[in-house]
């Protein structure tokens, strides 16, 4: 999965623990898409503050299924599945993977 991540021009990802604050999901889903996405750049890394990192996760989620049914057709379902205050709080690795996979 990291080096999927690290194929971003401009990002450099060692462990997952750094995805989990949204900030760094959200710009690569701006360069995958910005017309979708852009908004999604405008994300700071939380420096450690979960309550605002779970907030850019449900963004980034809310952004995902807008996304999925506007742009792709398509109702995404596997969202429920995904603990926003585990990945922020815990760096929980099975909710950040279920994200990644979407």
């Amino acid at each position: 999965m990291l080096d999927w991540v690290n194929t971003f021009d401009d990002l450099s990802v060692e462990s997952l623990d750094q995805l989990a604050s949204g900030h760094l999901i959200g710009q690569m889903l701006a360069t995958l898409a910005p017309s979708s996405f852009g908004d999604l750049r405008e994300l700071e890394d939380t420096a450690g503050n979960w309550a605002l990192s779970a907030s850019h996760l449900k963004k980034l989620l809310r952004s995902l299924e807008v996304y999925f049914e506007s742009a792709l057709q398509k109702g995404i379902t596997d969202l429920a599945d995904i603990d926003v205050n585990a990945i922020a709080k815990d760096q929980d690795e099975d909710s950040l993977f279920s994200l990644l996979e979407i």
